[in-house]
């Protein structure tokens, strides 16, 4: 359990049951909160409002995510997984305020319930976890959002890839590249 407490406080909780080659049982929470000052007035040609001026602009994110998983090791280097995921996502500034809010404090600009199913696949036979000399590994995770009354449904799947290799001692080399859509 990570948990700071003061002007921006969060968590983060991560919990594993790992029974080896058997299906093992995973819970991880967090929340973030950002609060964020963005000058305007460094770019003014991409000017965002029609006031001139309008200076500074902030933005407030709050996360609150909970997954809950299950995975294996189909072999000895490639492990399977899959779970579902609620995520809370509420995006707001106290910068300007929409006319037809004209009575609340700030504007909500975002704020959504999110449902997902999710899997990922991992394949890692590099030789050593911080300076690896040899070996190859993918790595492949897929998110199905469901769709509520806000969203329609939408999918995000992301890959990385590597390889790493040593061609004379002491000078390794490691290729990597990354996808997502």
């Amino acid at each position: 359990l990570d948990l700071i407490i003061g002007e921006k406080s969060r968590y983060n909780f991560e919990y594993f049951i790992d029974k080896g080659k058997y299906w093992s049982l995973g819970l991880f929470s967090r929340y973030n909160r950002i609060d964020e000052d963005i000058d305007l007035t460094l770019n003014r040609s991409a000017q965002l409002f029609d006031t001139p001026n309008f200076n500074r602009f902030n933005l407030e994110i709050e996360d609150f995510t909970n997954r809950f998983f299950a995975e294996t090791y189909l072999f000895k280097d490639f492990r399977f997984g899959m779970g579902l995921e609620y995520k809370y996502l509420r995006a707001f500034t106290q910068s300007f305020v929409i006319e037809s809010a004209i009575d609340q404090e700030v504007t909500v600009l975002e704020e959504n319930d999110l449902l997902s199913a999710f899997g990922y696949v991992d394949y890692d036979s590099l030789d050593d976890k911080y300076f690896p000399t040899k070996g190859f590994y993918v790595k492949g995770d897929f998110h199905l959002y469901l769709s509520n009354d806000n969203i329609t449904e939408f999918s995000i799947a992301k890959g990385d890839i590597g390889y790493v290799l040593t061609p004379i001692d002491r000078l390794t080399f490691k290729v990597s590249s990354e996808l997502g859509f």
